[in-house]
């Protein structure tokens, strides 16, 4: 919708594709649609771009897996966004899919697209020990000496940059000839710091993020987005901050949560090794206390457990152990034993519910909504979302909906006239 501000006509999501290259030869006049995806939950950007080719680039060009793919796009000067910019993008050939003959000398096809990174992984592995390092430092290592050392096929691929949240603990860590993408997410899955317990790594349009998803939850929101006829504020009606559309992908399937032990309250850590266990419970000192260990007996030490499943009793060791009550509300962990007996414990009571139940909240309520394109907004950080209630004529905010989310997905759609959006939302449980 258009409006204007300060006087000035603008036409929301305008933007001027300056630079669509495949392969080095200038295809924006045949560019039907182009598509970047970012996301917390994968390593690596992704794109796909969409071309009407006359010239059969397939062949003549030609374009093959690896093959470069430059696209930058930068928001109409006159168009007055309040979040404009300009964004500069590499990304190799993966596959070409979707190939159709619309007329006898035009086809149409897409080339599914990854960032350098996605070949940088195939490439590359390391084999190299760490003493006395944070996780963090390592991830940090990790990146400088493989991804960010890597020019790409054909050479020239800019490299990003990397941002991280610096973690707790020094550790002696050998990596024994991991692929880089291995290698920092599993470092994610162990890294810790004070209040913070879930960390990940993937990729922007900007930089590479080893982030703790505690952090990002506790900055406040950079912008709010209405889900109402038209966005109005001060006079100015812009539409820039209006979801067009709104979707719940997911919400509440407590079967599911139930399963997988999200419902619990209590810890058991099970050495099977050593035939102990370990009850781990939120009573008494603050961030917890635990039981001394004892010899490890089903009968003594799950006989006292209620479990969810009161119709029935688990097998336990071709029998069925005795005195299950219902309306359990448990959660069960097994224990390492490790060869030597200096390594570091990972003291998982003190973070392992707390990550487990994050987890599952980042799930518990998606909301996805389609918006004017932002070259400012990304991945990881928190926005506010205000959607109209429905049974209201009135701007009335749902209760139950509107609040503060953290983004958890980026589809980027450039169209041959407009630049939208798909954020994918996940709902801040944590307030």
């Amino acid at each position: 919708m258009a409006g204007n501000i300060g006087g000035k006509e603008v036409n929301p999501g305008g933007y001027s594709a300056t630079k669509v290259l495949v392969g080095g030869e200038k295809c924006l006049g045949i560019m039907l649609e182009f598509n970047i995806y970012e996301s917390m939950v994968a390593n690596v950007t992704t794109a796909d771009i969409t071309l009407a080719d006359s010239q059969n680039l397939l062949s003549n060009l030609p374009i093959t897996e690896g093959t470069l793919v430059e696209f930058e796009a930068t928001s109409i000067p006159e168009a007055g966004h309040p979040e404009g910019g300009t964004i500069t993008q590499k990304f190799e050939v993966v596959k070409v899919i979707n190939r159709q003959t619309v007329k006898q000398d035009v086809q149409v096809y897409t080339l599914i697209l990854a960032s350098n990174v996605w070949s940088a992984n195939i490439k590359y592995r390391m084999s190299k020990s760490f003493k006395q390092k944070k996780y963090s430092e390592i991830a940090t290592a990790v990146y400088y000496q493989i991804l960010a050392k890597d020019s790409g096929l054909q050479g020239g691929l800019e490299q990003k940059g990397m941002q991280f949240d610096e973690t707790d603990g020094m550790y002696d860590v050998v990596i024994p000839n991991w692929k880089p993408l291995t290698i920092l997410n599993w470092l994610a899955a162990r890294s810790q710091k004070k209040d913070a317990t879930n960390y990940l790594f993937w990729e922007d349009i900007k930089q590479y993020n080893f982030r703790s998803v505690d952090r990002l939850m506790q900055k406040g929101p950079v912008q709010t987005y209405y889900h109402q006829t038209m966005n109005v504020k001060g006079g100015d009606q812009t539409g820039y901050f209006n979801a067009e559309t709104v979707n719940f992908i997911d919400t509440m399937d407590i079967l599911m949560y139930g399963i997988n032990g999200m419902l619990g309250n209590r810890l058991l850590e099970v050495d099977f090794t050593k035939k102990l266990i370990t009850d781990f419970t939120k009573d008494g000192e603050e961030g917890g206390c635990y039981q001394k260990d004892e010899p490890f007996s089903y009968a003594s030490s799950f006989g006292k457990t209620k479990h969810a499943d009161s119709s029935g009793k688990p097998l336990v060791d071709g029998g069925i152990s005795e005195a299950f009550e219902a309306n359990s509300k448990l959660s069960v962990m097994p224990k390492h034993s490790w060869l030597y007996n200096t390594t570091e414990h990972f003291e998982q009571e003190k973070w392992f519910r707390e990550r487990f139940s994050q987890r599952a909240a980042l799930d518990y309520f998606l909301v996805n909504i389609w918006c004017i394109g932002s070259f400012q907004r990304k991945v990881g950080e928190k926005i506010t979302f205000m959607y109209h209630s429905p049974e209201s004529g009135e701007a009335t905010p749902d209760k139950k909906v509107s609040g503060d989310y953290l983004v958890r997905a980026i589809r980027r759609k450039f169209d041959q006239t407009k630049y939208t959006m798909v954020l994918e939302l996940a709902k801040d449980n944590s307030l």
